[in-house]
């Protein structure tokens, strides 16, 4: 740990000679105080958080069916159950994440049983881990690892902040140190540009790595996690097309516009004063009003030119994809709740109806309708999420150009926090990010190559196709795999 260094050099006694002219770590207040302030602002986004998580559409549809029946005994997802049966060749860590919706359900709906059995799956993934903090063997590593990590930094960080709280404070501590390795990892200069290059052409993964590193920085109070995480933002808010599409291999994709957007919006919530927020702010907007377009009469999402979720390919199970419509619908609900925009309420509880029908009640409606008339479920402060920017279709402002935005401080903390000469090089300019992305949209034939690819059947039945990248850390050649679990 890089802040652990610290304190053990400056701990360290000078020489009697030399006491006096020893050079001090007059950084080391600096690093303390933004952890305090880490701290303070990981709790207060859990708890904002959790106040939207329990009402309305997001307790019913995005954490309100929990149902832990195909998980193996050990905790094991069943694709990675059949994996340690020897009935599948492949692993994915990124599926052990489905413990965060039962840990943040169970806290919703008080179900202990459902909190456990999320623990359980959490427990199962970091027995998997490498000694370098990453997840070796898994497919797609970096991404998958990605996912899993952040899935875990936010159910921790909505734990903390719950009535179970205490109950569960070792495994809490237990996992803040297993997930904060894989962060770790995860920004090893040689991992980090890799895995870059490849969430280049995914602009969901863009808002997904920041959420990873950002919610752990949070977590595990170190600041040294944010400028990775920040440069993340800066690099999916470049990527949006002027009609809002946040693309994917180079077109639009209803569903994982949903899935990154979620993202998104979450990183507001834990960051809600950082200066990229006003420009993130407005593309999460944009994204919305196109995602709205995709919404049929009957409530259906559309996945009319969809370049991964209309057939194009399989799950990790086997499964053609589909439009993840509780992501989508979470987006719309998730907005609503930060902003009472009778819009996205509206937006969201039409998604609900089609796919949803039993459930949509008219409780629900009458919930949603109160939020609409009452704002925001948790009072409005200069903590809270989206700053002071307004939805168009609510206040009728403009936010301003993302073009005139440039990164200031840390997670909106005033600090500039210190970083280690290994990865202060990976961090760019918000310009510089922006021509990547033009370079990407320009000369980015990845599109092409993999709809014109044949498609084949591992055997496991996953529609994957292989490209060589240099060796990986065991020594193989790495595997990159496309078509392979939804959402990723």
């Amino acid at each position: 740990m890089f802040n652990n260094a610290l304190r053990r050099q400056s701990a360290d006694p000078a020489p009697p000679h030399s006491r006096k002219t020893r050079p001090r770590f007059k950084i080391r207040p600096a690093i303390e105080a933004m952890e305090d302030r880490l701290a303070l602002s990981g709790v207060q986004g859990a708890t904002v958080e959790l106040g939207y998580d329990s009402k309305g559409l997001l307790a019913q549809d995005t954490y309100g069916h929990l149902d832990w029946s195909d998980i193996a005994p050990d905790g094991a997802d069943p694709v990675n159950a059949a994996w340690e049966s020897g009935e599948r060749s492949t692993w994915y860590i990124e599926q052990q994440r489905t413990g965060a919706t039962l840990i943040i359900g169970g806290i919703v709906h008080n179900n202990p049983t459902a909190i456990q059995e999320g623990i359980a799956m959490f427990d199962w993934g970091f027995a998997h881990q490498s000694p370098d903090g990453g997840f070796d063997g898994s497919s797609d590593e970096f991404h998958s690892t990605a996912f899993f990590v952040e899935a875990v930094a936010h159910a921790c960080l909505v734990l903390k902040a719950s009535p179970y709280a205490a109950q569960y404070a070792s495994q809490v501590a237990q996992f803040t140190a297993d997930d904060h390795r894989a962060a770790q990892w995860m920004i090893t200069p040689s991992i980090l540009s890799r895995g870059e290059y490849d969430d280049l052409r995914y602009t969901h993964r863009e808002y997904l790595d920041a959420d990873a590193l950002g919610e752990t920085s949070l977590l595990a109070n170190d600041p040294t996690l944010m400028p990775a995480a920040r440069q993340f933002i800066q690099t999916g808010i470049s990527l949006q097309q002027p009609d809002g599409v946040n693309p994917e291999l180079g077109g639009h994709d209803s569903s994982y516009q949903g899935v990154g957007l979620v993202y998104a919006e979450r990183w507001e919530t834990y960051f809600p004063n950082d200066p990229l927020d006003p420009g993130l702010d407005h593309s999460i907007i944009k994204g919305l009003e196109w995602e709205e377009t995709m919404i049929l009469p009957t409530g259906e999402i559309s996945t009319a030119g969809n370049t991964r979720t209309a057939g194009q390919e399989l799950n990790p199970s086997g499964t053609v994809k589909t439009v993840a419509h509780v992501s989508v619908e979470t987006a719309f609900a998730y907005r609503a709740a930060v902003n009472g925009s009778p819009r996205w309420e509206a937006d969201a509880l039409k998604i609900s109806q089609f796919y949803e029908p039993a459930s949509s009640s008219s409780s629900t409606s009458d919930a949603i309708q109160n939020s609409t008339v009452e704002g925001p479920t948790q009072p409005s402060t200069s903590s809270s999420t989206s700053g002071s920017i307004q939805d168009p279709a609510v206040e009728g402002t403009t936010p301003p150009a993302i073009s005139s935005l440039t990164p200031v401080s840390i997670g909106g903390t005033g600090i500039e926090a210190p970083m280690p000469p290994q990865t202060s090089h990976r961090i760019m300019t918000f310009r510089h990010a922006e021509k990547r992305a033009v370079a990407i949209r320009e000369h980015d034939s990845m599109a092409n190559r993999v709809s014109s690819m044949t498609d084949h059947a591992d055997l496991d039945g996953v529609t994957s196709h292989e490209a060589s990248y240099p060796p990986g850390r065991s020594g193989l050649p790495a595997r990159r795999v496309y078509g392979t679990s939804h959402p990723r």
